[in-house]
């Protein structure tokens, strides 16, 4: 028996990109009964050396396959038998886009799962402080729409609202609280946490909120509608789909094998352009306002008119943003003179779709707003009109990841890139007593005080002079969702 004892709910809607996790060695945990069916879980040990339980792979949606594909998730059907959910299973289908020019695909488009974590008691009939974490589908997969009940669009965000009343339902089984829910969100994440708030759809779902480093209003957190409907006629087109038939369209692209379908995405990825490239950024699949109005609609209004209107969910919301959250766009500009001169060269749709213009004076409004920044008559320097252009990207909180973009100077492919900028980093700061150049602190840096970036190595040890105030920041997430 699971005796509930007061424990807090906290859903953590990741980081859009899911790291590959180091393989563990298996302890058998405690088999579970929810809703659905029964799981097999196990024991883990934190950083600290604390064993925790954890129960992997457990459904909350059919798999979004075959002719469930780009359409709204579906509850998950009962289980007879137990899941062995002692290991993690596949992440949703993506793009690998850490790697730059040796970027792959991986993932499965079987991947609406919730991974629960709750603290090893010394009774085991007591757990509280339950973690859930939660893969949602992303890019073409998680936001095509045709703009009609085909494929509305936004489906990643409802089937993040789907786990959320997965969780509601059956939180209690592992002893937390379905009144005190707390969702948790970085980059992409972020801004899902607060498309949450905004939607009828979650509404009464969660207590709290936490969004790092993103937002519903953001130029990558929304697209407008047309513009969708413009690239899933483009992606369409791409592998011989009727573009004027929306069934047969969307019947055609259902058939593509997996990694086909977003080889487009990849492509550019490999090509130097996509995320690494500001002016080129925006051209993935992202959150609508849906053309359907009806009880399915996720998203029906401007994310800002909600908010002007005060019709957001009423929940306590924690907002954490860097510094400096341009500096990965940017890092790129610093690289190489060239990629600075062709930025500045197309200036007029690098501005436009940096702050979303919608204009017809908008080479007027970019030429002002570039003038703002790097003014003519400046004299300045490469390396320091380069800085300037982080500033302009560091106000609309574009996409970027982690400092170390930045320290290369080099042109060589990205793993190597960041091998040697770590490299570099660590003879100066641990050898030579040289502090490595402060750029600043980037976009979603605050998330490895979270979690382990361990594919980049980059995690924050007990050795670590940071450490403790990764501890600090843990336990400041712990104590907002705790608060009553």
């Amino acid at each position: 028996m699971i005796g509930k004892v007061g424990g807090i709910s906290v859903l953590v809607i990741a980081l859009a990109l899911y790291f590959r996790s180091n393989d563990v060695k298996i302890r058998d945990g405690k088999v579970l009964t929810t809703g659905s069916g029964e799981v097999k879980g196990s024991i883990l040990t934190s950083r600290d050396g604390r064993d925790y339980y954890a129960w992997h792979q457990i459904p909350y949606a059919k798999p979004p396959v075959g002719s469930l594909r780009f359409a709204d998730p579906l509850p998950t059907d009962s289980w007879s038998t137990v899941i062995d959910g002692r290991e993690e299973g596949p992440k949703c289908a993506q793009v690998n886009f850490l790697r730059y020019e040796s970027a792959d695909i991986f993932g499965s488009e079987d991947c609406l799962h919730v991974n629960v974590f709750a603290p090893k008691q010394l009774h085991d009939e007591i757990i509280q402080g339950k973690k859930p974490k939660q893969p949602y589908r992303l890019d073409i997969l998680g936001f095509l729409t045709t703009g009609d009940k085909i494929a509305r669009g936004n489906q990643g965000l409802k089937d993040q609202s789907m786990a959320l009343q997965w969780i509601k339902k059956n939180i209690e089984h592992f002893g937390g609280d379905p009144n005190q829910i707390t969702i948790l969100g970085t980059s992409a994440g972020g801004a899902s946490v607060h498309q949450q708030i905004l939607s009828p759809l979650s509404k009464g779902l969660f207590q709290k909120a936490y969004s790092q480093s993103g937002a519903a209003s953001n130029t990558w957190g929304l697209i407008t509608l047309e513009r969708s409907l413009e690239k899933t006629k483009e992606t369409a087109a791409t592998f011989d789909c009727p573009v004027n038939d929306n069934q047969q369209l969307v019947d055609c692209l259902r058939n593509v094998e997996l990694e086909t379908l977003l080889m487009p995405r990849l492509l550019p990825l490999q090509g130097k352009y996509g995320l690494l490239n500001p002016h080129m950024y925006g051209e993935g699949f992202e959150p609508i306002v849906e053309a359907v109005k009806d009880e399915k609609t996720f998203l029906g209004e401007h994310p800002l008119k909600i908010v002007s209107d005060g019709r957001a969910h009423r929940v306590p919301y924690l907002i954490g943003h860097t510094t400096h959250e341009g500096l990965y766009s940017t890092a790129v500009l610093m690289q190489d003179s060239k990629n600075l001169d062709k930025f500045e060269s197309e200036i007029v749709p690098a501005v436009k779709t940096i702050f979303a213009i919608e204009n017809q004076n908008v080479e007027e409004i970019a030429r002002k707003i570039q003038k703002i920044y790097v003014p003519d008559e400046s004299g300045i320097n490469f390396a320091e009109r380069a800085m300037q252009y982080f500033y302009l990207q560091n106000n609309t909180d574009i996409p970027d990841f982690h400092e170390i973009f930045v320290a290369v100077s080099w042109k060589r492919p990205f793993w190597l890139d960041a091998g040697w900028a770590l490299l570099k980093s660590f003879l100066k700061d641990k050898i030579l007593g040289i502090p490595p150049k402060y750029y600043g602190i980037n976009h979603a840096a605050d998330a490895l005080f979270f979690f382990p970036a361990k594919e980049l190595s980059m995690e924050i040890s007990k050795d670590d002079k940071l450490y403790q105030y990764s501890k600090d920041f843990v336990n400041l997430a712990v104590q907002f969702a705790k608060d009553e």
